[in-house]
């Protein structure tokens, strides 16, 4: 691609730039005359640049800088570099940390062997010192902060472009995450989301900063506590927390956090992952104290608890639960577990995560960075002779069919499936790509469960403090059971 291009060789060039800077702006009415004689002044008593000081006092925009810069110096400006080739020879002759630092980015051009693309045209020691590593003329090519770096962190995949997104370094972030003022906040936080019984925390980062949230009841709802502080902080200090890679920004990330809480240790599983202003955070609360394992506490009645144990007795086959995320599918299962789960029984479990610890059960958690998927772990598991398996959920193929297959060969299954109703788990089968007579051979009973909201008899239903501002108090089970023949 062609384009005309300005060599920066002289010393005065930068002052240059500076004065056609000053008169384009003040020629469009984007800045006064008195206000460029106080920015002058500023920018010689700090020694920056006029265009670094504009940014710095948000006076104007980079975008209406570079723009601006464009025009009076008949400099090109891009909004993109996807049409561009990267010049790879002259990063090795920079070198990587060097582009990543300064951001700028070498690129190929048909009539020039390579362009310079920096935000900072007025910067002379940098454009000097390239020129003279180079031993050529610079040319830029003007390009926004942001541009450039996503570009840098497509192209040169090193720890520092990683952090680019925010002018952060590893060590910045690792200061940020232990100020006294985050850890109080994030304690707190957490503190009062487990008082609460909230079943998640949400941070997310948005265009105005880090908004947070609980989940109580299925209810997302703002926590009492707010605070101003930046979305990085404290997500960094769940990174830390977490013992995940604190500096990685791009790709999601998974950990767990054990938290202290009125002397009883709380397991908090955190889940990473980039988004348009950030990232966002969710924490699931895992806190085994507040459940009880039996059916009568789960709301079960008497005679449907005898049905499901009579279908539970049998030696092998498929027992599914149904129901939307966040109805107890889990805590049911592991009620069933917990009463199967005798001496003369063995019990695997794999799970993402694992949220109860049953004692003399083997628990499996899965691990897809590692290739340790619910299939291939229960690929391993039949060849440790189990009695009993517990798949924490049926989401594809692989896993649905040999779950059938296991079943079929003297197992019991125990799974959950997403389904609206217990009479869908067939079809929700059948579409993964599971034979029907396999499905009809090992299927032994499904039960399809949800958890009601109930709104608060206190305030009926408008918030106050008996529901912590959100107008309901509990949620009340609600079930069916589907048994098969033998």
């Amino acid at each position: 691609m062609s384009t005309t291009h300005t060599t920066i060789q002289k010393k005065n060039d930068c002052q240059i730039l500076s004065k056609k800077l000053t008169d384009q702006l003040l020629s469009q009415n984007s800045i006064t005359s008195q206000k460029i004689d106080e920015l002058n002044s500023v920018a010689k008593s700090e020694g920056i640049t006029i265009d670094a000081l504009l940014k710095k006092s948000g006076t104007l925009s980079e975008a209406d800088i570079l723009n601006a810069l464009s025009k009076a110096a008949s400099l090109p400006f891009t909004n993109s570099l996807k049409q561009y080739e990267i010049d790879f020879e002259t990063i090795k002759e920079l070198t990587t940390d060097y582009v990543v630092e300064n951001n700028i980015l070498p690129l190929l051009d048909v009539k020039e062997r390579q362009v310079i693309a920096t935000s900072e045209p007025l910067d002379q020691a940098l454009l000097e010192m390239i020129s003279f590593v180079l031993e050529r003329p610079v040319k830029i090519l003007l390009a926004p902060t942001k541009t450039i770096r996503e570009q840098i962190n497509f192209y040169i995949p090193t720890t520092k472009a990683d952090l680019l997104d925010n002018d952060v370094s590893k060590s910045d972030l690792k200061a940020l995450a232990n100020e006294a003022p985050v850890i109080s906040h994030l304690h707190q936080i957490l503190s009062q989301a487990v008082d609460v019984e909230a079943s998640d925390i949400h941070f997310e980062s948005t265009k105005n900063g880090l908004k947070t949230r609980f989940r109580i009841n299925g209810t997302l709802t703002e926590p009492a506590l707010v605070n101003d502080l930046p979305a990085d902080a404290i997500i960094s200090r769940l990174k830390y927390l977490a013992k995940i890679n604190i500096s990685e920004r791009r790709k999601p990330q998974d950990g767990r956090i054990p938290f202290m809480f009125n002397g009883k240790e709380i397991d908090l599983r955190l889940s990473i992952l980039p988004t348009q202003y950030g990232q966002s955070a969710v924490i699931r609360i895992l806190d085994q104290s507040t459940i009880e394992l039996k059916w009568a506490a789960l709301g079960y009645q008497h005679e449907d608890v005898r049905k499901i144990k009579n279908t539970l007795s049998r030696p092998n086959g498929l027992f599914l639960v149904t129901g939307p995320t966040g109805s107890g599918k889990t805590t049911t299962l592991y009620t069933a577990l917990n009463e199967l789960n005798t001496s003369n029984r063995k019990i695997f479990t794999i799970e993402d995560p694992i949220e109860y610890n049953l004692a003399g059960a083997n628990q499996v958690q899965v691990n897809e960075q590692v290739g340790l998927t619910f299939g291939t772990a229960l690929r391993s598991i039949l060849r440790q002779d189990p009695n009993i398996i517990l798949i924490g959920e049926i989401r594809d193929i692989e896993t649905a069919e040999m779950a059938c297959r296991a079943a079929l060969v003297g197992r019991l299954v125990l799974s959950t499936l997403h389904t609206n109703s217990p009479e869908q788990a067939k079809t929700r089968l059948l579409d993964l790509g599971v034979a029907e007579y396999l499905v009809d051979a090992v299927m032994i009973g499904v039960l399809g469960q949800t958890l009601d909201v109930q709104g608060c008899i206190s305030c009926s239903g408008t918030g106050c403090e008996v529901c912590n501002n959100i107008g309901t108090t509990s949620r009340t089970l609600n079930y069916s059971l589907i048994e098969f023949d033998e």
